[in-house]
């Protein structure tokens, strides 16, 4: 075998969402830190005409990254055109393995990223050529709140989850929630807690001193059920009742629905939107920030709560355990009850008066120590050991 290690996410950045699982890239290029590692992916885009594939790939130091983006006849009836794309996504991974496998040897392990389509090529793979097969979780369908809006998990999904859990050589999970939420399904599972990392290269607290006199919020997600947005507007709402020097920059992606509900609320004078934008711009806003505001229903992590603190900014989140993982309440950030937007009002209002002002230097390192990129590039390291 060969110390190379494939990967199979479900999700990953493509030119047809930039965003979607860029967490799972951040995990590659920490662990191609060690090991070398071989991402494959498959993206249906539906811009091509049917039958067109188009391969696009790229290397950097150890990580090599392969995207094939494909299209398939669209067909008005909505389960057969399922059917195709799979049929026609799995033939394109099993077609790129297999040219993997000849043009560098069997490797030495294939992991799946995010449990669904994706599984099926290197599951059959691990039986056909004895590479053990690895598994990575971070998605919000496995816990119990997520499965309510996300996934249905009837008799069959059941079981081929418990089939597919009973042939990984090794599992891991962003937090102990997610693993213990997973176990349900199948209580034999032993699994490591590998969390999602943080570029601590990249975020980190600014150079410049911040002047401004007017506070400064920030919140940046999806917008989506699971991010409760709504409650954040209201206790905003609240907010101003008692305050009114501050301003909530939001970005995530903008839709009138979204602008009606502020204008309606009267807060625009509050609530800024900033649109679905990169790092690179969000950055100078996050370190700015005197915190973040995340106040999901429910998660499995928390990605940019480490990205915050990394920042040596504190946040304020809901009272869920995977926020219990993450932070030290009253140092580095504020636990609030959810679906409270009275109590998390009154908390924003009580830290416009009394802010956590935590030492943005000595935040940045501890985080670093535990998510930033060597962290976690080790975790993996670790985890490969058989």
């Amino acid at each position: 075998m060969n110390d190379y290690i494939i990967w199979y996410p479900l999700w990953y950045p493509n030119r047809t969402d930039p965003y979607s699982g860029d967490f799972i890239q951040r995990h590659a290029r920490a662990a191609s830190a060690f090991r070398n590692i071989e991402v494959v992916v498959a993206i249906r885009d539906i811009s091509l005409p049917p039958g067109v594939t188009e391969e696009v790939r790229s290397e950097n130091g150890g990580l090599c990254e392969t995207i094939i983006y494909y299209n398939t006849s669209n067909i008005r009836f909505r389960p057969l055109n399922r059917l195709m794309s799979f049929f026609k996504y799995r033939q394109i991974l099993g077609s790129m393995s297999k040219r993997i496998f000849q043009l560098r040897g069997i490797p030495s392990a294939l992991h799946t990223h995010i449990y669904g389509k994706n599984c099926y090529v290197p599951w059959r793979l691990s039986y056909s050529s004895k590479v053990p097969l690895f598994y990575s979780e971070q998605q919000t369908g496995l816990v119990k709140e997520g499965a309510k809006t996300t996934m249905r998990w009837g008799l069959l999904s059941k079981f081929l989850l418990k089939k597919f859990l009973s042939r990984i050589k090794k599992s891991s999970f962003v937090s102990d929630y997610l693993g213990a939420s997973v176990r349900r399904f199948y209580p034999k599972l032993s699994y490591a807690v590998i969390p999602n990392v943080v570029d601590d290269n990249f975020f980190k607290p600014s150079s410049s001193v911040n002047n401004a006199t007017t506070f400064q919020f920030i919140h940046i997600s999806t917008l989506s059920y699971q991010k409760n947005f709504d409650d954040i507007i209201t206790a905003i709402k609240y907010l101003t009742e008692k305050f009114i020097n501050f301003e909530l920059h939001v970005f995530g992606p903008f839709n009138n629905e979204w602008q009606n509900k502020i204008k309606n609320a009267g807060l625009e004078k509050y609530i800024y939107f900033e649109g679905e934008q990169p790092h690179e711009i969000i950055l100078p806003f996050l370190q700015s920030s005197d915190a973040l505001i995340l106040y999901s229903r429910f998660e499995t992590f928390g990605c940019v709560v480490i990205e915050a603190m990394s920042c040596g900014v504190p946040v304020i989140v809901s009272d869920i355990s995977p926020m219990r993982e993450l932070i030290r309440e009253g140092k580095d950030g504020i636990i609030v009850a959810k679906e409270d937007p009275v109590k998390l009002a009154e908390t924003l209002y009580q830290f416009t008066q009394y802010p956590l002002r935590p030492d943005k230097t000595a935040l940045h390192r501890e985080i670093a120590q535990r998510y930033g990129m060597k962290k976690i590039g080790e975790l993996f390291e670790r985890f490969y050991r058989i």
